[in-house]
């Protein structure tokens, strides 16, 4: 499993975590019109997720390798 520079989450710049649930990630795109609907707050910075602390991108990494086994025993 991969991170990509083009996915992005908003997260907490004090304390680096996700401020939305982690299975909300934006692409370039998604994360315009998100922004434009509600822009970030005093707290919140949009970061490319390759960018994100080692332990972050590890977390997301393990999600979505689990929601992916998910849908696979979901459509057997």
């Amino acid at each position: 499993m991969k991170l990509y520079d083009t996915d992005y989450v908003i997260i907490d710049k004090n304390t680096l975590e996700p401020i939305e649930s982690i299975d909300i990630i934006y692409c370039a795109d998604s994360l315009k019109e998100e922004l434009e609907e509600s822009p970030l707050g005093n707290n919140e910075i949009a970061m490319p997720m390759t960018k994100l602390p080692k332990q972050l991108q590890d977390r997301y990494i393990n999600y979505l390798i689990d929601n992916a086994e998910w849908e696979k025993e979901r459509e057997e």
